[in-house]
């Protein structure tokens, strides 16, 4: 092989490792639940991407899971249990928690229930 052939394996070789790690890497983040495109990131820094991505915490919206038919029965549980309901973030909060993790309390929450809507 010459070194022109050379290089042109180099270069597909790289593409297609390149590829899978990106590949790998934007999938890695979607799962976990991020919108970012983080395929040119793999692409070029292949295992380190990876593993930034893996340190990432998970992203995940309460009101996804609330409005799940895995959690419809969690739901029930709570809210007959004497939990209540956040009217600000919609958050599913125990009976012995008085404030959301939005920051609101449950004197907030009943308040803003109660109140007409305009």
């Amino acid at each position: 092989m010459t070194l022109n052939g050379n290089i042109i394996v180099f270069i597909v070789v790289y593409i297609i490792y390149g590829t899978i790690w990106g590949v790998a890497t934007n999938k890695i983040l979607e799962n976990k639940g991020y919108d970012e495109n983080w395929f040119i990131w793999g692409f070029i820094f292949g295992i380190v991407a990876m593993l930034v991505a893996l340190s990432k915490p998970d992203m995940y919206s309460s009101a996804i899971y609330d409005n799940e038919l895995l959690n419809k029965g969690r739901r029930e549980n709570i809210l007959l249990d004497g939990g209540w309901e956040c009217a600000f973030c919609h958050c599913l909060n125990k009976a012995y928690v008085t404030s959301c993790r939005c920051g609101k309390s449950k004197e907030e929450s009943e308040r803003l229930k109660k109140e007409p809507e305009l």
